[in-house]
């Protein structure tokens, strides 16, 4: 009788200790998204008299991202009795894609796969120069995906300023390379490497 209530015991400690490492595994499976370090500004394509900002995130990882979601928002900073707080000056308008998922890194360049990256597109809002103009004023791009395997959602938030903005379109592939074109408006591609007169 004892014996039997001992091996129970190892029985339920050793299946505790097991779905417990199992559990720790699944929580370190995090997606790994990796987000532009510069926004692109250029004409929308449905409406080409109106221009829009352009986000570009790719998966890294081997497993898909899924129930991706994102916003883009203008903050600025306030004093306030207490110290600084940030608030929302704007939201923007982001378009979401007719597919919320980011297929495994591999999968780039399979026509028929599951592509492994997405540029979202957010509406220009009114006077967005004027409230991006601020010196403590930022554009914040955020993302939230889940890893399909582990279920494990993370957030992911970016932060740019007016000199993180250019005209052009985004290269192809796993990298944020950014095609300058010249264009009239409040930002310009001076300093862009590559981008010429």
């Amino acid at each position: 009788m004892t014996l039997l209530i001992i091996s129970n015991v190892v029985a339920f400690v050793v299946g505790f200790l097991i779905c417990w490492v199992f559990w720790r595994y699944l929580l370190m499976l995090k997606p790994r998204i990796a987000i532009c370090n510069r926004v692109v500004r250029t004409a929308s394509y449905r409406y080409p008299d109106k221009e829009v900002l352009k986000f570009k995130v790719y998966n890294s990882s081997n497993r898909q991202a899924i129930d991706i979601e994102a916003g883009a928002t203008i903050l600025s900073k306030r004093d306030v009795p207490g110290g600084e707080r940030s608030y929302v000056v704007k939201r923007l308008d982001v378009v979401a894609p007719s597919m919320e998922v980011l297929g495994p890194k591999r999968n780039l360049g399979d026509l028929m796969g599951l592509s492994p990256v997405r540029v979202f597109a957010a509406r220009i809002p009114d006077e967005f120069d004027k409230h991006l103009s601020g010196e403590s004023t930022r554009l914040a791009f955020t993302l939230r995906a889940t890893d399909a395997l582990s279920g494990t959602t993370v957030v992911f938030r970016r932060l740019y300023g007016k000199s993180d903005i250019r005209y052009g379109e985004f290269r192809y592939g796993l990298a944020f390379d950014v095609e300058p074109t010249k264009r009239e408006g409040s930002c310009n591609n001076e300093g862009e490497e590559g981008a010429g007169p």
